[in-house]
């Protein structure tokens, strides 16, 4: 039909599904090499910094393995190498889960993609829940199948819209975490009517995006940043920030 305008028209058209997600490659797992020692010792001291054990150390480079791996078939981060992904994914992850309040311990990860915060934060805290909801089949599916090879049991993922599940998962989550989902004016349009607060790891200009929005968005919002920390040289400086809505029992 000439109203079906290339191959994504097509498919909403034609009613076809999206091709599946392929697997982790096994090839690619064998053939990648391991981090640099340099690296996994900045990385090392971001996971100390959140309290990891030896055991959540493994998951986590784990963790970075399949990523990578997966990444070879299926577009799941921008991350290609060791570097990008410890300096500007991981390590940031895990500087974000030091300033988690304290009594935390649910939190459902808004459009997870490749699973950075929500499996990081899973493998570090294995005791928590997090709800990973991602919308792309292919990437909800790549959570499912690393969740497993990590047993990280506390993962549950939802191949949805936040909205269209947080009113329904249990537990219910004390928060939700975002990272990267949209500029912060949209983001903020996009959360509607959630009564949950919003943990935001916010990039440098993180405060002065808040307190450029118009005074009627902020008179909707509490704001707390809650820590600030800095990533590698060259990678900038990140704050987790709570955004509360007014009103919320939160």
């Amino acid at each position: 039909k000439s109203a079906c305008c290339g191959f994504k028209s097509y498919l909403a058209c034609h009613s076809l599904s999206p091709m599946p997600f392929a697997g982790i490659p096994e090839e690619a797992l064998s053939a990648l090499q391991k981090p640099t020692p340099a690296l996994v010792a900045r990385l090392d001291a971001a996971l100390t910094a959140a309290g990891a054990s030896s055991d959540s150390r493994e998951r986590v480079l784990e963790f970075g393995r399949l990523l990578l791996a997966a990444n070879t078939l299926t577009n799941l981060t921008g991350a290609r190498d060791w570097y990008d992904l410890i300096e500007s994914h991981l390590e940031d992850c895990a500087l974000a889960l030091t300033h988690v309040p304290a009594g935390v311990n649910c939190l459902a990860d808004w459009g997870s993609g490749g699973g950075m915060p929500g499996l990081v934060w899973a493998a570090l805290r294995p005791d928590w829940t997090l709800h990973l909801c991602e919308r792309n089949g292919k990437k909800a599916a790549f959570l499912e199948e690393a969740a497993r090879r990590l047993q990280l049991k506390g993962v549950k993922v939802h191949a949805r819209q936040l909205h269209e599940v947080l009113g329904r998962i249990k537990p219910v989550p004390q928060a939700v975490v975002a990272r990267a989902v949209a500029p912060l004016p949209k983001m903020l349009q996009m959360y509607g009517n959630t009564r949950q607060p919003l943990l935001w790891m916010a990039g440098p200009s993180g405060e002065s995006d808040f307190w450029s929005l118009g005074s009627e968005v902020r008179a909707q919002w509490r704001v707390d940043t809650l820590g600030k920390y800095e990533l590698a040289q060259g990678r900038g400086s990140r704050s987790l920030m709570r955004l509360t809505p007014r009103g919320s029992a939160a």
